[in-house]
């Protein structure tokens, strides 16, 4: 009945699955890949240019379920990733148990619910969530090279440098700029933030007794720039 209802009132520009697709399948053998079907299901109602917009909790387990979900579709050609995502390769954030890429948005509370808050003792002061906005178009939100990055973490202060996690096709590198190789090129390091698009020229790695550096470096005649803010 729900196919029915669907085909005769689609095709659709946006469908919306939110905080849905964690309670599917919990029992399954492969609960990623029973969401995954549901969702390849949904795509042929889209419209030409439609979007499949899923947000999902922010957790690590649903994150990286939702991460999961995203490489079966990929895997099966059944549609490509407007954002977050900069590319169609495997989920870098999958590689390590303790990875996971989810958003944050600062919002105001409204009384209601920051009546509720007081009284269990919540801080709320930003919304967490983890997303796909899925499309058959192939359409992305910026275009794609091997020098834009998806910003994935929060701009971490260190002693004397700054750092952040970023994401493209390249892989998922930490990053960072030494406060002393800031110049006009890469000030807009000073304002990278999770969920940015950002661009960078040239991202150096420094080898030491014949290994390589973990944590690419930004040199300051690099140039650097915010290609989309959120």
């Amino acid at each position: 009945m729900a196919s029915q209802q669907i085909v005769r009132g689609g095709p659709y520009d946006l469908i919306i699955m939110a905080n849905c697709l964690n309670e599917s399948f919990p029992t399954a053998a492969d609960p990623p890949a029973e969401r995954a079907a549901v969702v390849g299901q949904l795509l042929p109602f889209l419209a030409p240019h439609g979007t499949i917009m899923i947000v999902e909790p922010a957790l690590r387990q649903t994150a990286r379920a939702l991460h999961q979900v995203r490489n079966h579709l990929l895997k099966q050609g059944l549609c490509t990733v407007y954002s977050p995502c900069l590319h169609e390769k495997a989920c870098p954030a999958l590689d390590h148990p303790d990875d996971w890429c989810h958003e944050e948005r600062p919002w105001q509370t409204p009384p209601a619910i920051a009546a509720l808050d007081r009284d269990v003792g919540f801080i709320k002061d930003a919304l967490k969530f983890s997303y796909l906005l899925l499309r058959t178009d192939g359409r992305t939100i910026v275009q794609r090279s091997p020098q834009t990055f998806r910003v994935v973490s929060e701009l971490r202060e260190l002693k004397g440098e700054k750092r952040a996690w970023l994401c493209n096709e390249t892989g998922r590198p930490e990053v960072g700029r030494l406060d002393r190789k800031a110049s006009s090129h890469n000030t807009a390091v000073d304002s990278w933030h999770r969920g940015a698009i950002v661009q960078i020229e040239r991202i150096v790695r420094k080898e030491r007794d014949g290994k390589v550096s973990p944590v690419g470096r930004i040199e300051s005649d690099a140039a650097v720039q915010i290609v989309r803010p959120v």
